[in-house]
């Protein structure tokens, strides 16, 4: 009885696995800050925000760009050179919903990830399910698809992945446990 509830713990610890979590990153009431990079944490996940051309910004209704002294809009448009908003993350991630902001019935956005370029109108709610995509990176670049397009993100929502725990305790306390039974042998 005791050998096969020996057996089970040292099979379960062995075959742990830490959940995935699911982060959510608010950018609204910002702090009015710009630079390349702005840095943000949230539950132990870092992500570094910067803009193309210019630099990225915080404002209150979410993160957008700078792209010159004479910007006055602040969003992620395509007044001029299309503005991109990067968003790299500490880790890999599967992006599962961005939440836009200040959005006009005719905006459109872009995404590049992995080599995967992505078009797509802002639902009317503006808030865009990634989930059926699985987008998996520690990357991802929202653009526009057009001059008339601006936006802000308010919002990403994203989901770490499942990272197996080290069963090196496990392992060791089975090697003393094995030790131990062969040394009672030898004394036998």
């Amino acid at each position: 009885m005791i050998k096969k509830l020996m057996c089970a713990c040292a099979l379960s610890a062995v075959s742990s696995v830490a959940s995935a979590a699911i982060i959510s990153f608010d950018f609204t009431g910002g702090s009015n800050a710009f630079g390349d990079p702005l840095l943000f944490s949230q539950d132990g996940l870092d992500l570094s925000v910067s803009g193309n051309p210019g630099v990225a910004v915080d404002r209150d209704s979410g993160l957008g760009v700078l792209s010159s002294l004479f910007d006055t809009s602040y969003q992620v448009d395509g007044f001029g050179p299309d503005d991109t908003l990067s968003m790299v993350f500490g880790e890999s991630v599967t992006l599962l919903s961005v939440l836009f902001g200040a959005v006009g019935a005719n905006d459109d956005f872009t995404l590049a990830v992995n080599g995967t370029l992505l078009s797509r109108d802002i639902p009317n709610g503006n808030l865009f399910d990634f989930s059926s995509f699985n987008f998996f990176s520690t990357s991802f670049d929202f653009s526009v698809a057009g001059f008339n397009d601006d936006y802000y993100i308010s919002g990403i929502n994203v989901r770490t992945v499942d990272v197996p725990e080290p069963g090196t305790l496990a392992l060791l306390g089975l090697g003393l446990a094995g030790l131990g039974v062969a040394r009672r042998r030898q004394k036998a």
